[in-house]
């Protein structure tokens, strides 16, 4: 399979590199928002004129396997199961390797750092 962008997967170490090159694909791709909380799943009241649910779900179902896609296909197969879950969307998939791997997140407090 010819991998669509050259990116070294993230392989446990390479996270910083690995996560700004997949954000630049994500942007391209125009799937950065699914990965931010900012496509959220459409409701009943989100309708909109000539739309239904099941057409506004679809799409953004799509736009959330299409993203999932990109970040697991980056992901070395030895840990691309290790923290995103089969049901997982985008957004959980990218905040939780961002909680494991990005050392620039304050999530631990002193005495927890580096312990995960």
């Amino acid at each position: 399979m010819t991998i669509p962008y050259p990116i070294e997967k993230f392989n446990g170490i390479n996270y910083p590199k690995w996560a700004h090159e997949v954000e630049a694909v994500l942007r391209y791709e125009g799937l950065w928002a699914t990965t931010q909380n900012n496509d959220p799943r459409p409701s009943a009241l989100a309708l909109g004129e000539g739309a239904t649910k099941y057409d506004l779900y679809q799409a953004w179902r799509v736009r959330q396997e299409r993203a999932l896609g990109i970040i697991k296909l980056y992901i070395e197969h030895t840990l691309s199961s290790c923290h995103i879950s089969e049901n997982a969307t985008a957004a959980e998939a990218w905040t939780t390797l961002a909680s494991f791997h990005d050392k620039n997140l304050d999530i631990w407090d002193d005495d927890d750092r580096g312990y995960y």
